[in-house]
């Protein structure tokens, strides 16, 4: 039962962080800004920066140990689409 909440906790960690990630980036974009008219001034690009450089990388962490916890199904899975195909 703990390794569910654990992975309930890492899946939540990557839906946050992948939101973070994902509009921050968007915000970033070069060509958003010149269709806003937005620029560098109006917006707090060192925060912006910050909170998108920091998700991404906690972002990959979690993916590791997303893929850590699920090795066991990923190569279970892997083996048994394998005998699919030559059978």
């Amino acid at each position: 039962m703990r390794r569910a909440y654990l992975k309930y906790g890492i899946d939540i960690g990557l839906i946050i962080t992948f939101i973070l990630c994902f509009f921050t980036g968007i915000v970033k974009m070069p060509a958003l800004l010149e269709i806003t008219g937005l620029t560098r001034h109006v917006i707090r690009f060192k925060y912006i920066t910050m909170v998108h450089d920091a998700s991404g990388v906690a972002l990959g962490l979690l993916v590791l140990a997303h893929l850590a916890l699920n090795w066991g199904w990923i190569v279970a899975m892997t083996r048994q689409l394998g005998k699919g195909k030559s059978g």
